[in-house]
């Protein structure tokens, strides 16, 4: 069951959310010693992730991941990282990121970034924080309606399709999220009312609501 929450404004969606990641970190950092973060893409979440980034967080004891990637240079305005990057400005180098290597074809990309979760976080890797979104076909990752990777259950990251004009992309895996510790759907806006309904029915129409993870939250700010 995914736990709604819903915000009439920006300011108090953030401030829900800063407080919500504040406690899950003092959580986990009382019981390990580095808190696993992924990142969502998008607009949505910039705003979070500039608000975060001037906070007084255990910067180095957290290390942030992408839920997935476009398939393009990293330094291409469509990319998550560079978003990702850009949005925590602040923190400088207490930003420890690891992007996915799009320098690689999408196939090693993708090997690439499971092998190196598997060694930074455990085999199998089980993420402490995964931040997602929700678009207007449903989709959540790199996980659209369709889509083959919606069907695999032994990897942990692999090559997506995705639409026009980034049909080339990366995703982590049903197999990642649903092991993981908590999932948050952050979602912005009035239009998403429909999709909302659908989730939280648990319509396994949507790639979104095949997440099993046992602690699902959706955090919807209804002015986006």
């Amino acid at each position: 069951m995914i736990q709604p929450l819903l915000f009439p404004s920006e300011t108090e969606w953030l401030a829900a959310l800063r407080s919500a990641f504040l406690d899950a970190q003092a959580t986990t950092l009382a019981q390990q010693q580095v808190f696993h973060v992924a990142l969502s893409g998008g607009r949505t979440p910039a705003p979070l992730y500039r608000s975060l980034a001037r906070e007084a967080l255990a910067w180095e004891r957290i290390e942030w991941w992408m839920g997935d990637e476009r398939h393009v240079p990293a330094e291409d305005p469509a990319s998550n990282g560079r978003m990702a990057r850009e949005a925590f400005a602040a923190a400088g180098a207490r930003f420890r990121f690891q992007p996915w290597d799009v320098a690689f074809p999408p196939e090693e990309a993708a090997r690439r970034y499971a092998k190196r979760m598997r060694a930074r976080i455990g085999n199998p890797p089980i993420l402490d924080l995964v931040l997602l979104g929700l678009g207007n076909d449903g989709h959540t990752a790199s996980l659209f309606p369709g889509s083959p990777a919606l069907a695999i259950t032994e990897r942990d990251a692999a090559p997506a399709p995705g639409p026009p004009p980034h049909p080339h992309r990366l995703t982590l895996t049903y197999p990642v999220f649903d092991r993981s510790r908590e999932v948050w759907f952050l979602v912005s806006g009035r239009e998403k009312e429909r999709m909302i309904r659908r989730l939280l029915q648990s319509d396994d129409a949507l790639p979104a609501a095949r997440i099993r993870g046992p602690r699902q939250k959706l955090f919807w700010r209804r002015d986006g």
